[in-house]
């Protein structure tokens, strides 16, 4: 199994997390935990946001995301990682491993097989390729500085489809909140107003205009090191991408201590609506209310995501 495969579909997905789990106990066992890992709702802003209670996760979540050099410790190099660790490659330039960290019963890592810091620039085609190609699962991307754990290492991820709320609810959440920005060409493009969730939903059957259209958009953010966090799914011969603008890293009570101190480290996941706590008093006594602030915290500013929507559809007029 330990072999290069430059193309990916959900069976050779499928046939490496199952030789994984057969030789690879800590794999194995926290594969086995998430199937009976404590779940919970909250009703948040016109979205059902789940809570998931997994403790494996905590070391992402409390990472401290200073860049890591190539053989200094970074996890995602080659050479750091368990010997028990299987690959396939993709597209020349990835390596799929299976997260042995899960929140999806299958969870797959995409690591770039060069140590480069972790950027969307140019990526995005290799995000819509392996959407395509594994039509079973959502690929998703946290920016260096909002999601992203091993931020020294370029990768994304991918999680089975039908459990992130934002993908799985996305019709309902359209028709009840979804304002349209632009249509033309194939290209339909909307955010979501009076939702907690604050997407901006690119979908096109071409990839190379709705790679142009979202990269274009991105541009506009005004960050050196754009924060953002990106959803891609692939259905129907159609691309969906959400794309999330950031404005904080973490939300207040991250920092804080005590009992009022929540240890809620968000990236696309969460932004999506699947909150992943590794504490069980965070699990048990996180409220909406204080869900619902995490979002508005770390979120765009409504005023400037319209500014950059503006922007962009004067871009592409």
């Amino acid at each position: 199994m330990d072999h290069h495969i430059e193309t990916i579909d959900n069976f050779r997905l499928e046939e490496l997390f199952k030789s994984q789990i057969s030789c690879w106990d800590l794999a194995a066992q926290n594969y086995r935990i998430l199937q009976s890992a404590d779940m919970r709702t909250l009703p948040v802003g016109g979205i059902t946001v789940e809570l998931q209670h997994n403790g494996g996760r905590i070391n992402s979540v409390a990472a401290n995301i200073t860049s890591v050099q190539k053989g200094s410790g970074c996890i995602l190099c080659l050479v750091n990682r368990p010997e028990e660790q299987l690959r396939i490659g993709f597209g020349g330039r990835y390596e799929v491993l299976v997260n042995p960290y899960p929140v999806f019963n299958r969870h797959f890592t995409i690591v770039s097989n060069v140590h480069t810091p972790q950027a969307i620039e140019g990526r995005l085609t290799d995000m819509l390729l392996f959407a395509r190609n594994a039509s079973g699962y959502v690929t998703f991307y946290n920016g260096a500085g909002c999601g992203a754990s091993v931020p020294g290492h370029l990768h994304f991820q991918a999680g089975e489809k039908g459990i992130l709320p934002l993908e799985r609810d996305w019709c309902v959440l359209k028709r009840l909140y979804g304002r349209e920005i632009f249509s033309a060409d194939g290209l339909s493009v909307m955010n979501l107003t009076g939702c907690s969730i604050k997407p901006v939903a690119f979908e096109c059957c071409d990839p190379d205009i709705i790679i142009r259209a979202v990269m274009n958009f991105i541009h506009i953010i005004p960050q050196k090191e754009v924060m953002v966090n990106i959803v891609v799914s692939y259905d129907n011969g159609k691309y969906l991408i959400w794309v999330y603008p950031r404005r904080a890293h973490r939300p207040l009570c991250y920092y804080r201590e005590g009992d009022d101190k929540r240890l809620i480290s968000p990236g696309a996941i969460e932004m999506s609506g699947l909150f992943i706590l590794p504490r069980i008093c965070d699990y048990e006594n996180v409220s909406a209310s204080e869900i619902s602030e995490i979002f508005e915290e770390i979120s765009l500013l409504d005023e400037d995501m319209e500014i950059i929507c503006t922007k962009w559809v004067e871009t592409i007029s």
